[in-house]
Parts: structure tokens; C-alpha cells; sequence
């Protein structure tokens, strides 16, 4: 061995003490994977045009900064990876006919279910993948017809009770009062 060196029980040279270079090279090389976790279920709904809850189905900046988003990844030793976690859609529309629609923009995407993956990648290569289903509702709307009857044929007395009833009143109370 050259002058500093140790020969160690492998017959081997080491600018270090043998015991502590044989700990070093026998640490075990990770293979945990990291864990996604989502902030709610793994399938939601999404009402059509409803922008705030699409932006609230993204990653989360960090693990500690859980407002307005969905998913936050962790390493094995605590090592907060949710800045780098990806989104990418999985599969088109399961029920209609459209292929494409970014997460971000889902509140505009054609009513039916989407599948988006989430992934995450450590520094040792070790990959986590959690899948997110949305579905994409349309917003409804009723008409309805409201036909009052007053009991007159007088348009006076029918525009009185169109504004009682407009205004929070009832035909009842105004029946009992007269």
C-alpha cells in the first residue's frame, strides 16, 4: 500500500479506515418507490366550464402547500417531490368522442370520463404512477311555465297577483286578507 494507505482483510488498499469503507460501499442501493398521494378521491366530478376546480385537480407546489391543488408526492426518506410531479392524460374521452383534454383545461372538454396519470421519479430512478379519473358533467338548465289562475277575468287583478307572488307573497294570504 502507498504511504497513508491501509491494507484492509480483502488484501485491498484503502485511503480510508477499512471498517468504515467496507459500511460505505455495503449501503444498499434504493429501491423504494415514491408515494403519490391524491388530496381526494381518485375519481371526481367536474361540472362543465367550472375553471377553479379544474386548477384545483394539479400538483401541488410542495407537500406543505396543500391549497388549490390534488396530488403531493413523498420519497422513502421524506424528501418532498411534489414540484415534480407530472401530469399526463392516460386515456381519451371512456364515453364520448373526444381523444384530448390537458387537465388543466378540463372544465372545457367534452362532457364524459378522462384518465390522467400522475408521476413522480426520485433521484435513484425509482418511479410512482397514480391515476386520476375525471369526469366531465354538463351543466343543465330547467324552463318551466308557471300558469296563474285568479279566479278573475280582470288583467288588473291578474298583474296585482303576479307582483304579490313576484314579490314573496302567496294567493292563500291574499285570498285570506280579502
Amino acid at each position: 500500500c502507498d504511504s497513508g494507505e491501509t491494507l484492509c482483510d480483502d488484501l485491498t488498499c484503502s485511503d480510508i479506515e477499512c471498517g468504515l469503507r467496507d459500511a460505505l460501499l455495503a449501503e444498499e442501493e434504493d429501491t423504494t418507490v415514491p408515494v403519490i398521494s391524491f388530496l381526494g378521491d381518485a375519481a371526481v366530478r367536474l361540472n362543465y366550464g367550472d375553471e377553479a376546480a379544474a386548477a384545483a385537480l394539479l400538483p401541488c407546489a410542495s407537500a406543505s402547500t396543500t391549497t388549490q391543488c390534488y396530488a403531493v408526492a413523498v420519497d422513502d426518506d421524506s424528501s418532498d417531490l411534489s414540484s415534480l410531479l407530472v401530469v399526463q392524460q392516460d386515456t381519451g374521452c371512456l364515453d364520448c368522442a373526444s381523444t384530448r383534454c390537458p387537465l388543466a383545461t378540463a372544465h372545457v372538454c367534452f362532457p364524459g370520463m378522462y384518465g390522467y396519470l400522475f408521476s413522480v421519479t426520485d433521484a435513484s430512478s425509482n418511479r410512482a404512477v397514480l391515476r386520476l379519473y375525471v369526469t366531465v358533467v354538463e351543466a343543465s338548465s330547467v324552463t318551466a311555465t308557471v300558469v296563474i289562475s285568479t279566479g278573475s277575468s280582470s288583467v288588473v287583478d291578474a298583474e296585482a297577483q303576479a307582483a304579490l307572488l313576484r314579490d314573496g307573497g302567496s294567493a292563500e294570504a291574499t285570498a285570506y286578507r280579502q
